[in-house]
């Protein structure tokens, strides 16, 4: 599994007009961030920063097999006191409100939350008769699979949803190849519909995008489709962090700069409050650094890596990945990595040191 895109519930980065961030321990119990905006008239959609590459499907030969799946989880209070529906899912042109998508949406009318499939609402299948106001995690994944179905190439699509623990799916075949490219989308995007922007109580928080891509010489199984690589239990938790150290220059207000390349931003966990909520041996699946804003201000610099001085002792930095600056001030920079199969704990990452080097 590759994260493509995490977010918290800040504003940095999303494409849109009229946001607001607040922080709000009621909006976001988890990590007390989360964002709202004029969501109304063509403004009502927002969309998420991804690369194109998330959406890519692989080339495989005739005698070679893909799996592809992209999940989309966020969480949302939801006041379910304005007249607005909450809608935020997968679309196949950003650029058309009439094209197909698949996404979740929370009705006003009756509090009923929808699962919907396909062009202009043709396909509804309630995930809960009665939706409750406060706090909700959502979970959205669409797998494609390349399986041989007797002489012939065949495609195989199952779109799932899944609200505080409630899990839908949809099953799909394709029979040409040139369906593919419409499958994923070419955006994810989260929207409230409504006429006025007086009531808006609806907050967004705790995205995460991730992806996955299996190749094989042998066919799947049409019947062994996985399930989604995130599900609502799935935790997105900032870890506390000390003081930054390393030789990056402080400039104030939380700003740190870095000149020349091998200099370090570093910081070390103290995961003692966490460990005494969640428990010292809670799975830590993946670490993510993150900077709101990451960005660069010339071209001598135009790479971060993402890692951490961790099991090793000596204090040495291990590079877990690297990302792209951009040169708009309102970027984001992020590496994540997988820590599945060290069997990673809360307990193991309390006191390493997490940051970048460029």
């Amino acid at each position: 599994m590759e994260i493509v895109y995490i977010n918290p519930g800040y504003t940095t980065g999303l494409t849109g007009t009229g946001l607001t961030c607040v922080e709000s321990e009621e909006y976001n119990p988890i990590n007390g961030v989360a964002f709202t905006g004029n969501f109304s008239g063509d403004g009502r959609k927002f969309y998420l920063p991804l690369p194109s590459s998330a959406f890519d499907v692989p080339t495989v030969s005739d005698s070679q097999f893909f799996t592809k799946m992209i999940s989309f989880k966020f969480s949302v209070y939801l006041d379910l006191v304005s007249p607005y529906t909450t809608v935020a899912g997968f679309q196949k042109d950003k650029t058309k409100t009439t094209s197909d998508y698949n996404y979740v949406s929370f009705g006003y009318s009756n509090c009923k939350a929808y699962f919907v499939i396909g062009n202009n609402n043709t396909t509804q299948d309630i995930i809960k008769n009665k939706v409750t106001a406060g706090f909700h995690n959502v979970v959205l994944s669409i797998c494609l699979m390349k399986y041989l179905s007797g002489s012939s190439n065949a495609f195989y699509v199952v779109t799932y949803c899944e609200v505080d623990g409630d899990l839908k799916s949809y099953r799909t075949g394709f029979s040409s190849a040139s369906s593919i490219s419409s499958v994923f989308g070419q955006g994810i995007y989260v929207a409230l519909n409504g006429t006025t922007t007086s009531t808006i109580t609806e907050y967004f928080s705790n995205i995460i995008v991730a992806s996955s891509t299996e190749i094989s010489s042998t066919s799947p199984s049409r019947e062994a489709i996985p399930a989604p690589i995130l599900s609502s239990d799935t935790t997105l938790v900032r870890l506390p962090l000390s003081t930054p150290s390393g030789n990056f220059s402080a400039e104030g207000d939380g700003k740190y700069v870095g000149t020349a390349s091998g200099q370090q931003l570093l910081q070390t966990i103290d995961a003692t409050d966490l460990i005494t909520k969640f428990g010292g041996d809670t799975k830590v699946n993946n670490l993510i650094v993150y900077g709101n804003p990451g960005y660069r201000t010339g071209n001598g610099i135009t790479t971060a890596y993402g890692g951490s001085t961790d099991d090793y002792g000596d204090g040495k930095f291990t590079t877990k990945g690297s990302c792209t600056l951009s040169a708009d001030p309102n970027a984001i920079a992020s590496v994540a990595w997988d820590e599945t199969e060290n069997g990673t704990t809360l307990e193991i990452i309390d006191g390493w040191e997490v940051g970048w080097k460029i």
